[in-house]
């Protein structure tokens, strides 16, 4: 049984519901489709046929990304055609977003280079209320920065194969600082400085792998002053 038609939508798990607006909607078991008896009111459950063999297939396999009919006719003009309203991924204020990509196939605005593919190929149920995504293309990550803008950036690799999207740019303030903001492989807090320079500094506690390392500089001991505040006092 196919989990796109494994609906929670009004049907049972071992049912499909026929297009329509009915309601309550009109739901009819695996076994009726491609039965030579139509029992959807729009009769998809007999009609979806390859042209070929003229072997019935029905609307479970129709546009599922898998090729049913040896000509390819189930997977076929699987998308809406170019008669429909072009897409436009727009912000709160009518611009329109670079973060967002315009999926076209099931019209929907869907992230950009955030380092997994959402633009849909396949749509299955195309002429359907109901539509699934069967298949991914990669347009809505091609042509993306994988470097960050400044050399001194400390760029985080994502998990996601370790690519470079999506791409995570961080200000070098945070290197070395103890907090490991490149959540996956913490590229922030690698090859740190564990030791003062003792030729001019004093360190302020035996550093024993901890971030960040204070160092003081040399004219700066005895002089009376601990973080900035004047000591006064008896000694």
């Amino acid at each position: 049984m196919s989990k796109i038609h494994a609906q929670a939508q009004g049907c049972g798990y071992d049912e499909y519901r026929c297009e329509g607006e009915a309601d309550p909607p009109v739901c009819i078991k695996l076994d009726k489709i491609c039965d030579d008896n139509p029992d959807c009111t729009y009769e998809e459950d007999e009609t979806l046929i390859c042209e070929d063999t003229e072997e019935c297939i029905g609307p479970i396999k129709w546009c599922d990304g898998e090729k049913h009919c040896s000509n390819s006719d189930d997977e076929n003009e699987c998308c809406h055609g170019d008669n429909e309203e072009t897409l436009e991924c727009k912000n709160e204020e009518g611009k329109l977003d670079p973060s967002k990509f315009p999926s076209k196939c099931d019209q929907k605005c869907v992230p950009k280079c955030d380092g997994t593919n959402d633009n849909c190929a396949t749509l299955h149920g195309k002429n359907a209320v109901h539509t699934t995504c069967a298949e991914y293309t990669d347009l809505d990550e091609q042509d993306c920065p994988t470097t960050c803008p400044n050399d001194t950036d400390i760029q985080c690799l994502s998990s996601n194969k370790n690519t470079a999207l999506p791409l995570t740019c961080l200000s070098p303030e945070k290197k070395c600082d103890g907090i490991q903001n490149c959540k996956t492989f913490g590229e922030d807090e690698q090859d740190c400085p564990t030791e003062c320079p003792e030729e001019v500094h004093f360190q302020c506690y035996e550093n024993e792998g901890k971030l960040p390392l204070e160092c003081v500089a040399g004219d700066k001991i005895c002089d009376f002053v601990q973080g900035g505040q004047l000591i006064t006092g008896h000694f």
